[in-house]
């Protein structure tokens, strides 16, 4: 009697352990999934279109002033992931050229922020300014969307509190 317990327990702490195990991948994959950050990238160019490599990009957090560093590479490229959502100011210095400005960069969750800058021949006293976030381009992939903010979702008129009936106003849906 005591081994068919013995045995029984067993199975039951290898049940429950497996049940364990297996709730903790699937919250860490769910949470990996998910994301509270964006980024913001780009390109520099000279009057020319020609790429400016080594131009030291400064982006700065409108709300927190906090700031976060990027140095072009050799196809005048630059990137700077992870961060937060929120309205940022990007500051371009290079060798040769005036400074460019470019003001309220829109990050948004998961949603890649891209600017091209093209930089003007002059001292670095002079500066550029280039309001409304410059050219906002969408070039790492053709996904359209947008980001709602929970009063807009309380305003959206629906039939019930289902969250899912707001997968209705995205173009191309429909009921059956």
């Amino acid at each position: 009697m005591n081994n068919v317990f013995r045995d029984r327990f067993r199975q039951l702490s290898f049940g429950i352990f497996s049940i364990v195990a297996a709730s903790l991948i699937f919250a860490s994959i769910c949470v990996g999934q998910g994301g509270t950050t964006g980024s913001i990238a780009g390109t520099v160019t000279d009057p020319n279109r020609a790429v400016v490599a080594g131009a030291t990009v400064l982006v700065t957090d409108n709300a927190t002033k906090q700031e976060f560093t990027a140095v072009t590479n050799d196809e005048g490229y630059f990137r700077i992931p992870s961060l937060n959502t929120g309205v940022y100011t990007a500051t371009i210095t290079g060798q040769g050229f005036k400074k460019a400005v470019v003001t309220e960069i829109k990050v948004n969750v998961a949603t890649p922020s891209t600017i091209a800058v093209q930089m003007e021949l002059g001292s670095a006293s002079e500066q550029i300014t280039v309001v409304g976030g410059g050219e906002l381009l969408r070039t790492e992939n053709a996904n359209v969307g947008t980001t709602l903010t929970g009063r807009q979702i309380t305003d959206i008129p629906t039939a019930s509190r289902d969250a899912l009936d707001l997968v209705l106003a995205m173009p191309g849906t429909g009921t059956p």
